[in-house]
């Protein structure tokens, strides 16, 4: 039975504040392909962008993703933008107020990331059917993530 899909790309950073770091494109596309995955099954798909403005940046990272996530996605999916959140947690819990209680969700984030993305989901999200995915991370993209 066809149900509504939200997938949540956490955020991560710009580049120069308005392109998309390699590491924020990787859970760009990973969320991208959820969304493709849930159309092909009939379900609906909202991308739910909950990331804020952070490090000086000139344009939210909901709005840098949205910009690069809407030329790529397949008809069917729809966008709910909320900038609000400035790390994890506050993502998850500015996504939380959009969510109908009990939804499924697809949480993504990078692979190094999902062992926190989980134990925050576990308690923001509790009632709430999860999934996580770790997008692909290059080991020199990890260097700069731990900087």
């Amino acid at each position: 039975m066809p149900q509504t899909v939200y997938v949540l790309p956490l955020g991560y950073r710009l580049i120069d504040g308005v392109r998309l770091h390699p590491e924020l494109r990787a859970r760009c596309d990973t969320a991208l392909e959820a969304a493709r995955c849930a159309v092909a099954r009939g379900d609906t798909c909202v991308v739910v962008l909950a990331a804020d403005k952070v490090h000086g940046d000139l344009v939210s990272l909901a709005c840098a993703m949205y910009a690069y996530m809407s030329e790529r996605l397949p008809a069917g999916v729809t966008f709910d933008p909320y900038p609000q959140g400035r790390n994890t947690i506050t993502e998850v819990m500015a996504a939380r107020t959009v969510l109908p209680a009990g939804a499924r969700v697809i949480v993504i984030s990078s692979w190094w990331h999902l062992p926190r993305v989980r134990m925050i989901c576990r308690r923001v999200l509790r009632g709430y059917d999860v999934t996580y995915f770790g997008a692909p991370t290059r080991l020199a993209t990890l260097a700069l993530a731990v900087n």
